[in-house]
C-alpha cells in the first residue's frame, strides 16, 4: 500500500468517527511534505468500554427509579 492510500483510509476513518471534516489542501505542500517525512500509517485507539457507565452519568436524563437506572 502507498502512503497516498494509508492516508486517505484514515481520513476517511476520522470523518466516519465525526472526528475531522473535508476540506481543500494544496497539493504541492502535501508532495513536497511527503518526500521529506519518513512514513508510518496513522493509527489511532477508540475507546467504548466505558460509554455505558458515562451514559448512566446523572447529567442524563434518568426515569422514575432515578439515578443509576438505565432508561428503558
Amino acid at each position: 500500500e502507498d502512503i497516498t492510500f494509508k492516508i486517505e483510509t484514515f481520513c476517511k476513518y476520522l470523518q466516519e468517527e465525526k472526528l475531522m471534516i473535508e476540506s481543500s489542501f494544496d497539493a504541492d505542500l502535501e508532495t513536497r511534505l511527503i518526500e521529506k517525512i519518513s512514513f508510518k500509517k496513522p493509527v489511532i485507539d477508540k475507546f467504548e468500554d466505558m460509554q455505558e457507565m458515562l451514559l448512566l452519568d446523572p447529567i442524563h436524563e434518568v426515569n422514575d427509579q432515578g439515578w443509576p437506572h438505565e432508561l428503558k
